[in-house]
């Protein structure tokens, strides 16, 4: 049962999902792309360490040793602070790029193909609903939600494994740290290096954990929130497939139209088959049109009794053959020919009226 709501207790149809990805309302959990992103930068990382080592190397060995010797000047310092920035660039690009090809995979597969610019298009209403006391009130009662809590975990489970991950690494290497004094400008930026991939591995672990828990939870809290009443199923499928009144009166129009239509066919057939009172089939024949008797018309009770009383008003010949009657009704449609199996004993009825009997002599 929705806990938002209790009557909408119907999962989402398409139609409504397919309307929220184009307002942008998808289901996306922001924990599974940092966890992707973090440990896609640790494996960047580790690929990249001589990449990395060697440009440390090049900046920490200029700042300990020829540094010294550098006269600053105006000059000096320009060159400085851009050859600074391009080796900051040369060790970040990489990894700012590759992240943002992580970042970008992660949504795709999350959201799938998806590209709508609605959700940046500022809402007044929103916005000056905030104001509104009863807006005001349900962002408190949003605030005992259960999601409030969870988000509160993740957040204080996130802090506490990036806050413990350096006390860790730094307690472990707590007596190294001093005599990196002593130490070549190689050794420290590979320590520096290592330090800082052992920090970023530790604070890593907690995060797939929370990644999977959040994907399940928001998954199915979206659900949840996109649920529907019987009523608004019901309104949908009106809209979708017209209203049930409008399409049932429409059917009798086109059912009267067609009644009218064969009701003027009556008068060209040439016998009436009858049950006597509950079927009856107009039929012609005319061997230069078909090779085998048409059906003009048919029909059952009133129909039938109306298809009989213009024969009678045009005195066409009216014929009556139980068995005969109800196989051409379930048999034949209107304008088709009779069945082959219909053909011996059509022909004999025929063969009985006068106009037949007149084109033998």
């Amino acid at each position: 049962m929705s806990q938002a709501d209790p009557s909408k207790t119907e999962e989402a149809t398409p139609k409504r999902v397919d309307k929220q990805r184009e307002e942008g309302n998808v289901h996306k959990s922001t924990e599974v792309t940092k966890a992707l992103t973090l440990i896609a930068s640790l494996a960047l990382l580790y690929a990249l360490i001589p990449f990395v080592y060697a440009h440390l190397q090049t900046v920490f060995s200029y700042f300990f040793s020829i540094g010294f010797e550098t006269s600053l000047n105006e000059d000096t310092t320009y060159d400085l602070f851009r050859w600074a920035i391009f080796e900051l660039l040369t060790i970040l690009a990489p990894f700012f790029t590759f992240l943002t090809i992580v970042t970008l995979i992660t949504q795709r597969v999350q959201v799938g193909k998806l590209w709508t610019t609605k959700p940046l298009i500022p809402t007044f209403s929103k916005l000056f609903g905030m104001f509104n006391p009863s807006k005001i009130l349900g962002a408190l009662k949003k605030m005992v939600d259960p999601s409030a809590g969870f988000k509160l975990f993740k957040s204080v489970a996130q802090a506490g494994a990036v806050a413990y991950a350096p006390y860790i690494v730094l307690r472990d290497n707590i007596d190294a740290i001093p005599m990196l004094f002593y130490r070549t400008p190689e050794e420290i930026a590979a320590f520096m290096l290592l330090t800082a991939f052992k920090m970023a591995l530790y604070a890593s672990i907690i995060f797939p954990v929370i990644a999977i828990i959040d994907y399940i939870y928001g998954r199915w809290k979206y659900k949840d929130k996109m649920k529907m009443t019987k009523q608004e199923i019901t309104e949908e499928r009106k809209n979708a497939d017209g209203d049930p009144r409008v399409k049932m009166a429409m059917k009798q129009k086109m059912m009267a139209i067609m009644s009218q239509r064969m009701m003027a066919d009556v008068p060209k057939a040439d016998v009436i088959i009858t049950n006597p009172t509950h079927y009856s089939i107009a039929l012609r024949y005319d061997p230069i049109v078909a090779p085998a008797p048409l059906v003009l018309a048919k029909g059952v009770d009133s129909v039938a009794m109306r298809i009989r009383e213009i024969a009678t008003e045009h005195k066409i010949p009216l014929r009556q053959n139980i068995p005969l009657a109800r196989a051409l009704y379930k048999q034949a449609e209107i304008g088709d020919t009779i069945p082959e199996e219909l053909f011996q004993t059509v022909a004999t009825i025929l063969a009985q009226l006068d106009r037949f009997k007149n084109l033998k002599k």
